[in-house]
């Protein structure tokens, strides 16, 4: 273990494994669910998951040599990238739920624009996070990276508040 460290504090091990558990338990009961019930729209969550349970297989690893490139990338992209699969899911559901209970006049947005529209915003949230993710692993652009990152968390969080009416 070198003296350079990707991490501003010293990742934990068991934290990693917690949540690998975790997200693992989980994943395989929403694989089950998917294929008892066909609900094949819920694939992105899937992948989302299955993403996220490796970004934490991942943490664990770079818990051992927090200056190892490879891990510290893979569990950076694995960990940031999987709730714009959510959202998107999420999207897809809101759509179904709208034609179900057959108030498509009392939505916003068009159910059957929906998926369209916050996809399309969510696969740039996706690019920005990731080309984030990537700098972040770079010395010389890791500050760069960084606040990339958080400005497009930021940014979809205010999408998110003006697109939700109570």
């Amino acid at each position: 273990m070198g003296d350079y460290s990707f991490y501003n504090y010293n990742p934990s091990l068991a934290a990693a494994i917690v949540a690998l558990l975790c997200y693992g338990a989980s994943t395989g009961f929403h694989c089950f669910q998917l294929f008892k019930l066909r609900c094949w729209f819920f694939t992105t969550f899937i992948a989302g998951a299955i993403m996220m349970t490796i970004g934490y297989l991942f943490r664990a690893i770079s818990t051992k040599d927090t200056s190892a490139l490879g891990p510290y990338i893979g569990q950076n992209v694995c960990i940031l990238l999987p709730p714009s699969l959510y959202a998107a899911t999420i999207y897809m559901i809101y759509g179904r739920i709208v034609m179900f209970a057959r108030s498509a006049s009392l939505s916003p947005i068009a159910p059957q624009k929906v998926t369209k529209i916050f996809v399309i915003g969510d696969v740039i949230a996706f690019l920005t996070q990731a080309s984030g993710g990537g700098m972040m692993a770079m010395e010389s652009m890791a500050s760069a990276g960084q606040k990339l990152t958080i400005f497009d968390s930021e940014k979809s969080d205010v999408a998110d508040l003006y697109t939700h009416n109570d």
